[in-house]
């Protein structure tokens, strides 16, 4: 506040007074100006009773009129230079920008609501369709983000990397055509030994049935039509360098002792064989298992690149599966992250029971119906022997 010498009269007291603040060319006296109050915009004096409170700083009648706004969203009140202006015009404050409900289309660098997404998101040729490794399935689909979807359901997404056989782009083009729906296309570096040939699709959040029903008929069907003479795809056992599969449960459904038990089951050295078998590859420096974790271990949060990472906010991912582009076995690896997720549910058995892959498989077998093509890969393995439809047990009983 600007301070004055002199003898003066106080305009609010009318007592003399040397040090004063001034208000419209009148001064006021100390004892009085405890109900002034200095804008944080412009910095003249006003009485604090006519000021206006914004985020605990005071403004006067023009600049709270020109140079604070109510954000578009959460409709507090804030200054002007904390504003986002988003594609449909509305101004929103910082706050509401960065907590989760908006994103930056990398296409025309506007701000879009994931409800609301940008065009962009639909351009299906070319390098339009293969999307910066960085791109979330959030940034493109509405309704993703854990906020919008159902906490009782336990979602998978499905992150498939491949290697096209032709020219990168072009394949991207043709399998987006596929799978536009439901996945995304992105470049992947840590692919072809550093470089950008490359592909990794990946999935929004679906549930196990769906995810299956989607995958079969959007990407398998088109894929085997298309590779009828040559391949068109390739995956772990064809491709020039190391590529898998991750799959991400949600973790809303899941409690933390469940999702111990699945480390442990994951991590267990008696069951590292077996995995190894089943997801098509032994432990690589991508997915390293073997690591005999504990339950309790489940509230550390080691290292991403693990058979199962459980560094993501909102989900666990399985990162030990080799990619692979045969059907039933991409299908059995769906089967198999949700078959563990229940056989570790609380008090359905015990804890040594949870971390033995030979009474997993023996409940596998039991619950075949649910988890068909996980079964099927078991027999397939020798794990289980075939059981025989109604027909074989006709003709068995009659022989």
């Amino acid at each position: 506040m600007t301070r004055k010498s002199g003898s003066r009269v106080c305009r609010d007291c009318g007592e003399s007074t040397s040090g004063v603040i001034r208000y419209n060319g009148e001064v006021i006296c100390d004892e009085c100006s405890v109900a002034y109050v200095e804008c944080v915009h412009c910095d003249s004096v006003i009485p604090e009773d006519d000021a206006h409170l914004v985020e605990n700083h005071h403004y006067c009648g023009y600049c709270y009129a020109n140079h604070t706004t109510n954000c578009g969203d959460c409709g507090d009140r804030i200054p002007t230079y904390e504003t986002v202006t988003i594609a449909d015009g509305r101004v929103i404050c910082e706050s509401c920008e960065s907590n989760g409900d908006y994103y930056c289309c990398e296409e025309c660098m506007d701000i879009f609501p994931y409800a609301d997404p940008c065009d962009c998101a639909d351009r299906h040729s070319g390098e339009d369709c293969l999307r910066d490794y960085c791109t979330r399935v959030n940034d493109v689909f509405r309704g993703c983000t854990t906020s919008a979807l159902d906490p009782k359901v336990l979602y998978c997404g499905i992150e498939l990397e491949v290697q096209p056989v032709e020219e990168q782009y072009e394949t991207a083009e043709t399998v987006h055509s596929w799978v536009n729906d439901f996945c995304i296309l992105k470049e992947d570096g840590s692919l072809c030994g550093g470089g950008e040939e490359g592909i990794e699709i990946v999935s929004r959040p679906l549930s196990h049935q769906d995810a299956k029903r989607s995958w079969k008929q959007e990407f398998f069907k088109p894929l085997q039509s298309k590779s009828q003479n040559r391949p068109y795809l390739l995956g772990h056992k064809e491709a020039s360098y190391d590529c898998g599969m991750h799959i991400h449960l949600s973790r809303g459904p899941l409690t933390t002792l469940q999702i111990g038990r699945i480390l442990a089951f994951i991590q267990r050295g008696h069951n590292a064989e077996f995995l190894a078998e089943l997801v098509g590859r032994p432990s690589t420096g991508w997915s390293r298992g073997g690591l005999n974790k504990k339950i309790s271990d489940v509230n550390k949060r080691g290292e991403r690149y693990e058979a199962l990472n459980l560094g993501p906010s909102h989900t666990i991912e399985f990162r030990l599966f080799a990619s692979t582009l045969n059907e039933l076995r991409f299908m059995a690896n769906i089967d198999f992250c949700y078959a563990l997720a229940e056989w570790t549910q609380p008090a359905a058995r015990s804890l040594t029971e949870t971390t033995n892959y030979v009474t997993f498989i023996d409940w596998v077998e039991d619950n075949r119906k649910s988890y068909p093509d996980l079964y099927i890969t078991l027999v397939e393995m020798g794990y289980l022997n075939p059981r025989p439809n109604s027909k074989q047990k006709e003709l068995n009983l009659c022989a």
